[in-house]
């Protein structure tokens, strides 16, 4: 009779932590101004002709301006597009799940149906931002801010 003996660890298997950003983007804070354009669907109800449904719909571009902020922590990002923006009507701030620095850039990506997307690129020495989500792209530039909690304005 043989005896097998397994070796098993003790500790749980971990998934691989995110990377620490740099020191000069953790805790960094961006107000971007610029333009977005989006495509918006219009249907146009006609009622009924007979057996078939007379609605046609359309496609229409639409652009704004406004303001997105950009936050940065130890380990990633997030961002929050403004209300009058596809997507930023429910106020709250988008994660990205990867977010790559190198001297030039800032680059965030987030998570889609296919995996991960290039969704954000800063360029660290002009400020420019151009942002791609959920429809909507944006371009302006980025001004860094402090944001102090309870802070007055004035």
């Amino acid at each position: 009779m043989s005896l097998l003996l397994v070796v098993a660890s003790a500790a749980p298997a971990r998934a691989a932590e995110q990377p620490l950003l740099p020191p000069d983007v953790r805790n960094l804070n961006l107000a971007c101004n610029g333009s977005a354009v989006w495509t918006e669907k219009v249907t146009d109800d006609h009622g009924t002709l007979g057996k078939f449904d007379d609605d046609t719909e359309t496609k229409h571009t639409r652009s704004g301006s406004g303001r997105v902020l950009v936050r940065f922590t130890e380990t990633g990002g997030s961002f929050r597009l403004p209300p009058t923006f596809p997507g930023g009507k429910n106020g709250g701030w988008y994660s990205m799940s990867a977010v790559e620095v190198t001297e030039g850039l800032i680059v965030g990506r987030t998570k889609g149906l296919l995996g991960q997307s290039k969704s954000m690129v800063i360029n660290r020495q002009s400020g420019e931002i151009t942002l791609e989500f959920a429809g909507v792209t944006f371009s302006g530039a980025c001004e860094k801010f402090v944001e102090t909690p309870g802070a007055r304005k004035f």
